[in-house]
This record gives structure tokens, C-alpha cells and sequence, in this order.
């Protein structure tokens, strides 16, 4: 025990774990769901009932393929690649911090988390992770969604004309919608996945490496879940941004940058059920399955960095 207690004081700090782990986790999230998440977007900014380019999944592919060559499937990842190792390292940092502040401000310090606690906890991180990191966001938007012919050549063009046209108000339009989107959805998530993950099926007890692939079962379905509850504000929020970093008409598009209201007039003259909607089958399995790397990675790398000393 004694030696067990001066092997576990060498080793990092859990809430570096924590961020450490999300950020791999983000990285390699990132990397293999790109061409899902690209278009998703492009679904979301096409707009309208149909569509000569984009309208199914596969549909989408081609399109893109056709038109940009292998590489348009991962457009805009270098923006998207810091983005969520960003994102990702905030967000599982602060988590359990926050859960277990809110746990402990119970009468009982000893309290176990509520449902509650974690829903509060998720959507709290999650805001704090989306306000750090929405320039990238913005970035990741606009390269992943501009098809061709391209607007902005370079990341460098891109914040050049931004700030030229819109100001750093450009590089934060749609955040108030991107906050209502992702509190719910994150806290959603995070509630969702302890759930699942720490009450596998009695059948399952035991099945080999459980403890290794059953977090990303549980990561799977909280992408499913929370994503198809938030899904229309996620579609309002990327209109805003488009407003900005995809249109052409100048000072005019800036005067309506971050305006919500008037992406909500825009979705329900195509016809919100249809418009809102837009994407859906590629941001489901994009969700579902960045969620499930994600958390099965973020578990593993933290448990691999439990088990290393400093120094």
C-alpha cells in the first residue's frame, strides 16, 4: 500500500489526464469522420428541396469527389484538426470538474452525481469549449462548405477578408446560436453516455475486453441521442455562419451576420421541415461514430495515462 501511495504521487494531475486524453481523442475523432462531417455542411448550406449536387449521402460524396478530388472530403481539416483537439481538451478537462463541484455542493460530500449534475456539468463545459475554440469553428465552416469555385484559397485569405469585411465580430457569427445548439446537446451527451456506460447489459458482463470497447457502445448512442434532438439549431447555427464566410454580398451580408432570426425566415421560406433537416443521415453517423471514438479514445489514452509515472 505504502508503495502503491509514492508510485501514485508521481503521476499527472487527473484534470490533465482528463484534457490530455480529450485532445487525442478529438484529433483521432476528427480524422476519421472529416468526410461525413463535410457533407453534412455541404447538406446544411444547399438549402431547398432539391438539389442537382447534394441531396443523399452518397450523392454528396460523388459530388465532391467529382468536383474537388479525394482531398474536398477532408476540406477545411487543418482548421477542423485544431478546432476539436481544442475543443475536445476543454471540454472532458472541465467536465468532471464541474460534476463533481456540483455533486459535493450537496449536503453529503460523498453524494454520487445526479442525472442532473451531469447534464449541468456537459452543457456548461461544452459552452465554455465552444467560446474558446469558435473562430476555428468558423474557419472549419467555411472551407469545408465553399465547394468550388473556392472563395477563400487559404486559411490566411480567409481571415484577411474576414476581418475586412465583417471585423472580429465576423469570426464569431452565429455563436448565440451555437450556444442554444451545443448545451443541450453536450449536456444530453455526457448524461447519456455515464448512463449507458456504467450499466452494460447483464449478457454482456462477460463478454472479453468489456471495459475496453463497451465506451464506445456508450459514446455511439449519446451521439445518436443528442444529436437528433439538437439537430435544427445545429442547421440555424451553421446559416449564420455562412452569412459571413460564404456569401458575396458584401456589407449587406455583415449587417445580417449573427442575425438568427433572419436564418430562421430563410430556413422557413424553403420549407423548414425539409430545410431544417437537411443532412440529417450524414450528421447522425457523423455523430454517432465521432462520439464513439471519441470517448472510447479518451478512455484508453486516460487510462494509459494513469499508469504513467513523471519523471
Amino acid at each position: 500500500m505504502e508503495q502503491q501511495e509514492r508510485r501514485n504521487s508521481r503521476l499527472l494531475p487527473t484534470p490533465w489526464h482528463n484534457a490530455v486524453a480529450g485532445g487525442v481523442a478529438g484529433a483521432v475523432s476528427r480524422i476519421s469522420t472529416a468526410p461525413l462531417d463535410v457533407a453534412k455542411i455541404r447538406c446544411q448550406l444547399d438549402g431547398g428541396k432539391a438539389s442537382p449536387r447534394y441531396g443523399s449521402l452518397l450523392k454528396t460524396f460523388r459530388s465532391v469527389y467529382a468536383e474537388e478530388g479525394l482531398i474536398g472530403l477532408w476540406r477545411g481539416n487543418p482548421a477542423a484538426m485544431a478546432l476539436w483537439i481544442a475543443y475536445t481538451a476543454v471540454q472532458f478537462g472541465l467536465y468532471p470538474l464541474v460534476r463533481d463541484a456540483l455533486s459535493a455542493s450537496r449536503a453529503s460530500a460523498y453524494a454520487r452525481p445526479r442525472q442532473t449534475d451531469k447534464f449541468l456539468a456537459g452543457a456548461a463545459a461544452a459552452c465554455v469549449a465552444t467560446t474558446c475554440t469558435y473562430p476555428l469553428d468558423v474557419m472549419r465552416t467555411a472551407f469545408a462548405g465553399q465547394g468550388v469555385p473556392r472563395r477563400h484559397p487559404t486559411l490566411r485569405a480567409f481571415a484577411a477578408n474576414t476581418l475586412h469585411v465583417a471585423g472580429v465580430r465576423g469570426f464569431y457569427a452565429g455563436l448565440s446560436a451555437a450556444l442554444v445548439q451545443v448545451a443541450p446537446q453536450m449536456g444530453i451527451a455526457f448524461m447519456a453516455y455515464e448512463a449507458v456506460k456504467d450499466h452494460p447489459p447483464q449478457a454482456l458482463a462477460a463478454a472479453p475486453g468489456l471495459a475496453t470497447w463497451w465506451p464506445g457502445v456508450a459514446g455511439f448512442s449519446a451521439g445518436l441521442l443528442s444529436k437528433t434532438v439538437v439537430y435544427p439549431l445545429d442547421t440555424l447555427k451553421k446559416r449564420v455562419q455562412a452569412r459571413v464566410v460564404l456569401s458575396c454580398a458584401g456589407d449587406q451580408a455583415v449587417a445580417q451576420a449573427g442575425n438568427l432570426r433572419s436564418a430562421a425566415a430563410t430556413v422557413w421560406q424553403e420549407g423548414a421541415a425539409v430545410a431544417l433537416y437537411r443532412g440529417l443521415v450524414p450528421a447522425l453517423w457523423k455523430a454517432s461514430l465521432s462520439a464513439a471514438v471519441t470517448f472510447g479514445t479518451y478512455e484508453w489514452v486516460k487510462q494509459r495515462l494513469s499508469d504513467l509515472p513523471v519523471g
